[in-house]
């Protein structure tokens, strides 16, 4: 525990950072372009404002990524409707890739880098996938090194939209980091399962400045 004593020299010069609002914000929804009466389409690399999307390399050499309406997939969790999610496939699989069936590790690239400058960077996306997986989002530097990163075991209600087999969840996952962020890799665990992502945000938050009151200093400092 800190003394009375420092938390008066505290007092008398510090500031204390507080959140503040997010700075920036995109999101991507994967509706653009629509598919229309087609189940999926390869869209490889998926590209949107800021931002690109493809298959980690050295995966499998004919991996793609492509868009895929929810009920067309595996991964689908009800309703089985038109919404569009974004999947993975093989060009070996068809002219379509058979986008929607397959659970290869997806990267997004950020050009130029996602940076916070003096506060965080954020990545949120929602996984489908068979329930009780563990869904991973690690973030990157420019030059490959891990610098942030979260995960969770799918373990929201799930459903099936009538496929056989076990249950598929929803999740959303949210992963912080100082920055600046190049790379955004999502997969599970185990990696043969199959998964869709969805609602795809990021941003950056600051940190507003504020100054340092004896009620807040005693909060930190006294028992």
């Amino acid at each position: 525990m800190r003394s009375l004593s420092h938390a008066l020299v505290v007092a008398a010069g510090a500031w204390l950072a507080s959140p503040a609002g997010a700075d920036t914000f995109s999101h991507l929804d994967f509706e653009t372009p629509g598919l229309g009466l087609s189940l999926r389409a390869i869209h490889d690399p998926y590209t949107g404002p800021g931002v690109v999307f493809d298959v980690v390399p050295d995966i499998a050499s004919d991996a793609v990524v492509g868009l895929v309406k929810n009920h067309a997939t595996s991964a689908c969790v009800n309703p089985p409707d038109l919404n569009q999610k974004l999947g993975t496939g093989r060009l070996a699989y068809g002219p379509d890739g058979d986008i929607g069936q397959s659970g290869y590790p997806i990267r997004a690239r950020f050009d130029p880098p996602l940076n916070a400058g003096a506060g965080e960077v954020f990545v949120e996306v929602q996984f489908q996938v068979l329930r009780s997986t563990s869904v991973i989002v690690t973030l990157l530097d420019d030059s490959g090194q891990v610098i942030g990163g979260n995960e969770r075991i799918a373990d929201s209600a799930g459903s099936t939209c009538g496929n056989p087999g076990n249950l598929r969840s929803r999740v959303t996952l949210r992963a912080t980091t100082l920055g600046p962020v190049r790379f955004v890799r999502m997969e599970t665990s185990p990696s043969n399962r199959v998964f869709v992502v969805d609602d795809f945000s990021f941003g950056s938050v600051t940190t507003a400045i504020e100054p340092a009151t004896w009620s807040r200093i005693k909060n930190f400092y006294l028992p």
